[in-house]
């Protein structure tokens, strides 16, 4: 099938001066008209205190980033919502200044993370991740599943993985060689089955801490268990960058299959 490329840019909703949030706005979309019907909405990137409000305090931890898109959908011949495009890769860069430490909760090794036994060890846990996927290919629906730090491969900062619809897919988080050193998350080669309507991903601030343990690993994917304690020290993992010289953006980027 012929790909299709886009390209969507947000800037923020407001100034930061001294502070810090991440706001963005919508932009265009990037493809020739034959593919227009394939694009991204409804994007946004959030930095968000334990009480639900936004953290404005540069260089400081927050309590969670909460990333979310959606995928322009349309209604087959059946009435059922099905995707314009099935997302192939998307890349998407963070604003200048913001990091992650993959050292604050140990790194899950692939092998691990493939296998159908106990798989990543609770510790291991970074956040949640919750997608809504269309029936054109499968069984439509929502589901939470965790999102655990694995060790990173050559070439990468960090790498993050996680299952959708019982298929594991990963993220390669790796740094822009050129100021100013934007980090950029890349998802390749996505299961085209999956079909996934939109994506939110709650990457935690404080991995380890207790307030998580309800969600923390096999938590979300086995019901009896109530609790899911990381047991290990507890370090920030995300830290907003240090500056508010000038407006943060983010951008998204997406090929279809």
């Amino acid at each position: 099938m012929r790909s299709r490329r886009l390209l969507l840019r947000r800037e923020p909703l407001y100034r930061l001066l001294c502070t810090l949030a991440a706001a963005l706005t919508l932009g265009a979309l990037c493809a020739t008209p034959a593919s227009a019907e394939f694009g991204l909405s409804d994007m946004s990137v959030r930095f968000l205190e334990a009480d639900g409000s936004e953290a404005t305090q540069a260089g400081s931890h927050p309590f969670e980033m909460r990333t979310f898109f959606s995928v322009n959908t349309t209604i087959n011949e059946k009435s059922i919502e099905v995707i314009d495009g099935a997302i192939r890769n998307l890349e998407i860069i963070l604003p200048a200044g913001f990091v992650g430490n993959p050292t604050a909760v140990p790194p899950c090794e692939t092998i691990d993370f493939l296998s159908s036994g106990e798989g990543c060890a609770d510790s291991t846990a970074l956040g949640v991740l919750t997608v809504e996927i269309g029936g054109g290919l499968g069984t439509p629906g929502k589901e939470t599943v965790p999102v655990y730090n694995l060790r990173p491969s050559p070439g990468s900062a960090a790498k993050l993985g996680f299952e959708v619809a019982e298929l594991p897919q990963t993220v390669d988080v790796v740094a822009s060689q050129a100021h100013p050193y934007n980090v950029t998350a890349k998802l390749s080669n996505t299961p085209q089955i999956t079909e996934v309507i939109s994506g939110e991903t709650v990457l935690w601030g404080n991995p380890a801490d207790p307030i998580h343990d309800s969600k923390r690993g096999r938590c979300q994917i086995t019901p009896a268990a109530d609790t899911c304690p990381a047991n290990i020290p507890i370090k920030p993992f995300l830290t907003l960058p240090r500056t508010c010289s000038a407006p943060l953006s983010t951008t998204f980027r997406a090929l279809s299959w």
